[in-house]
């Protein structure tokens, strides 16, 4: 009886976090009192019940026969719970409400257990197919390494055997490896695990020595076991061809072997998402390039135009303070001002002779220049980073009442961001000397744009654009102000 006591008691502090010691030791029974419980944590009654179904089966197997019976709980201390483990049937005994293991109660369960264990299987299978398609989504969505990283961990939350898991991949530039998503770790613990340095590594290329580094968390491997509860660890290189890019470490729950479906389900999905991130990462180069290449079109074109004058960046920031004043978003502030940059993109295909010409235009000639909103508009859609500013870029040049270009819209079917551009631009090219004209002052552009307002703008735009203009003269008036105060006290002294 003292040798099973000691394993019990053991088995149960090592594998499962428990602190279990005898209260009282009978002829028939033993009284165990837990004196720390993993319920405390994680407020589940099943924890209760998986423990108590463990010593009644060990006490089984011991003992040949067994009756667990609740006492009192799940209560913590100094008043914790408590549970009767009876070894020897009686009369007496089978009036009490308990879980009982003798071979005649194990035989009428048998057909029962393979059901749960064939259930259990199906749950098992369910997850692992929800591990894939969860990753399968996500890549058909175009994510960054740091959206497929994040998906995949929540993904591999799902498993119950699974306590905690990091997954760490590599910076190219400076050789370390990151930190890149997480599940089960403390806040405190994250900022001194954030990164495993070259140094740490080594100089080597051998993966081992890096899964053992990464697996080591800077020196806090023990720390993290202890505080979680972590029984083993398990690291997966992620390698989808001949260079390691990441590193997926698990602490599992138990030391006990973890099922062949979820090991292999976890490798072959780490080589899956291995791919996906490459591929991500890739087309991430690839579209870094072609928004390069825009902006070089976008300044070839400012070249080209003589009388540009920066008139792109110009109505990109009067945008942007519009889109603030109308106390938009900030995802929607930042598409006003990069549909501002990027607006007459489309006038690439424009000839310089036309751009810059002092005579007016014929109607051929202004056909071409209408065009160039839908040139823009088919430069940018490939690029999946730009999408989201195509209408504005499209129908900028629309009118509320239906006189504009290039598809005549009218009123509400204008897309929001395409009026604030509409407004921004009509205000610089106003202001600004043009080829056929000159520049005209504040104050007839601002009536201009008043008298029009309603008609062919968004009056809530004009609006919001007078308040910017009106803002940027208070702020003008006090910055002149101050100066003016500064240059008569040097004066005085």
């Amino acid at each position: 009886m003292a040798f099973f006591i000691r394993e019990l008691s053991k088995f149960f502090n090592d594998e499962l976090g428990y602190s279990i010691a005898p209260e009282s030791i009978q002829k028939d029974h033993i009284r165990f009192k837990i004196k720390r419980c993993p319920f405390a944590e994680g407020k589940s009654p099943s924890l209760c019940s998986i423990m108590q179904g463990i010593v009644g089966g060990l006490g089984f197997l011991f003992f040949g026969y067994s009756k667990i019976i609740q006492v009192s709980g799940p209560e913590q201390a100094p008043n914790p719970c408590c549970v009767d483990l009876y070894f020897s049937p009686s009369p007496e005994l089978e009036k009490k409400v308990g879980l009982e293991y003798s071979k005649s109660a194990i035989s009428l369960l048998k057909g029962e257990d393979y059901k749960f264990i064939d259930s259990q299987r199906q749950m098992r299978r369910k997850i692992i197919l929800g591990l894939f398609s969860s990753l399968a989504y996500s890549i058909n969505e175009k994510p960054s390494p740091k959206k497929l990283a994040n998906k995949y961990i929540e993904s591999l939350s799902c498993i119950p055997e699974i306590r905690l898991a990091a997954l760490y991949l590599k910076n190219n530039e400076s050789g370390n490896f990151n930190l890149e998503a997480q599940y089960g770790f403390p806040a405190d613990i994250l900022p001194l695990i954030s990164a495993v340095t070259r140094e740490s590594i080594g100089a080597s290329n051998n993966d081992e020595i890096l899964m053992a580094a990464i697996e080591d968390f800077n020196g806090h491997r023990s720390d993290i076991a202890k505080r979680l509860s972590v029984r083993s660890f398990a690291s997966v290189r992620i390698k989808p061809h001949n260079e390691t890019i990441g590193v997926l470490t698990i602490g599992w729950k138990s030391t006990f072997p973890v099922s062949p479906e979820t090991r292999e389900a976890i490798r072959a999905s780490c080589t899956m998402l291995g791919t996906a991130i490459d591929n991500s990462r890739l087309y991430f180069e690839l579209e870094t390039a072609f928004v390069n290449n825009i902006s070089v079109l976008n300044n070839l074109v400012n070249t080209i135009d003589q009388f540009s004058n920066d008139h792109s960046k110009r109505v990109a920031e009067l945008a942007r303070s519009i889109a603030a004043e109308m106390d938009l978003s900030e995802d929607d502030i930042i598409l006003a001002y990069d549909a501002g940059l990027i607006h007459d993109i489309g006038k690439i295909k424009v000839p310089a002779e036309i751009l810059n010409k002092s005579e007016p235009l014929t109607k051929q000639e202004f056909e071409l220049i209408k065009e160039h909103p839908k040139t823009g508009a088919n430069l940018i859609t490939p690029i999946s980073s730009l999408q989201r500013v195509v209408p504005a870029v499209l129908y900028h040049h629309e009118r509320l009442d239906g006189s504009g270009y290039p598809e005549g819209l009218s009123g509400d079917l204008i897309p929001l961001h395409a009026r604030i551009i509409a407004v921004a631009d009509v205000y610089d090219a106003m202001m600004n000397k043009r080829a056929y004209r000159d520049a005209a002052s504040e104050a007839d552009v601002i009536q201009e744009i008043i008298n029009e307002s309603g008609v062919k703008y968004d009056p809530i735009v004009v609006g919001a654009l007078m308040a910017v203009l009106n803002n940027k003269q208070i702020s003008s008036n006090e910055t002149l102000c101050k100066l003016e105060t500064k240059e008569d006290k040097s004066i005085s002294a």
